[in-house]
């Protein structure tokens, strides 16, 4: 046999395992839940949470948005609504005040992208708010950097409706460690009323990728190809013979 044919051999056989390497992380890939803290930094959890949302993928942390003049740090301050902090109970008002909440995140990969999910209930962004004349804001920061800038209408990086909505951001860069992310609400009224109570689930997946060839062959491509087709063939197979 050729020596150059040993090397396509060898090529397609090093794109199969590769392949068979993404299909695998992609499967399964590494995910954390982020919870709040009192500070960029901590790792100790604050504030409220409840295990009665399935819809938003699992147990989610309960806040309040102010509607008075106060800003604050979402679950800080033990002479706040009965001790489990500012942002964990209801007030009244018009709105003006920031609800200042800090995600921790526990690494998921120190090598690939990780993509940021928060699933909101109830953020009543202009286009999805409810009631009407009544508005909320959202703002994600890492370090004093924005994410996202400020977020007001449903669409672009958030989509969903009046009761459910999905913000999904590709963070490009590997994490190096633990990540801080900060959001900062505020709520805006033309009446004077009372808020009620709001939740999210946020989660950072990490996001694989199939490593770049220099000197990639037209046969182990092809073969690179067949086994990613069957990789995702696999993957809807599995999502049709899960039970209802």
């Amino acid at each position: 046999m050729r020596i150059s044919r040993w090397f396509e051999i060898l090529a397609a056989a090093n794109l199969m395992v590769a392949a068979a390497g993404f299909c695998s992380a992609s499967a399964a890939p590494v995910s954390t839940v982020g919870m709040a803290v009192g500070s960029v930094g901590s790792t100790k959890e604050v504030g409220i949470k409840d295990n009665t949302h399935p819809d938003l993928g699992g147990e989610a942390i309960k806040y309040f948005i102010p509607l008075g003049n106060t800003d604050g740090t979402y679950g800080v301050g033990k002479r706040t609504c009965g001790g489990t902090g500012f942002g964990t109970c209801s007030d009244h008002g018009d709105g003006g005040g920031t609800l200042k909440m800090i995600l921790y995140f526990s690494p998921v990969s120190t090598a690939y992208s990780s993509l940021l999910t928060i699933r909101f209930e109830d953020l009543d962004l202009r286009g999805a708010n409810d009631p009407e004349k009544f508005f909320e804001s959202l703002n994600l920061f890492r370090g004093s950097t924005s994410l996202t800038g400020l977020i007001t209408d449903i669409g672009g990086l958030i989509s969903g409706d009046k009761d459910h909505q999905s913000l999904n951001l590709l963070l490009d860069k590997p994490l190096t460690g633990s990540l801080w992310v900060v959001l900062k609400f505020k709520a805006k009224s033309y009446f004077d009323g009372e808020n009620t109570a709001e939740y999210l689930r946020a989660t950072l997946t990490e996001v694989p990728q199939l490593p770049p060839l220099a000197t990639p062959l037209p046969g182990a491509l092809v073969l690179m190809g067949s086994v990613l087709a069957g990789c995702f063939g696999l993957g809807r197979w599995r999502r049709r013979a899960r039970p209802a």
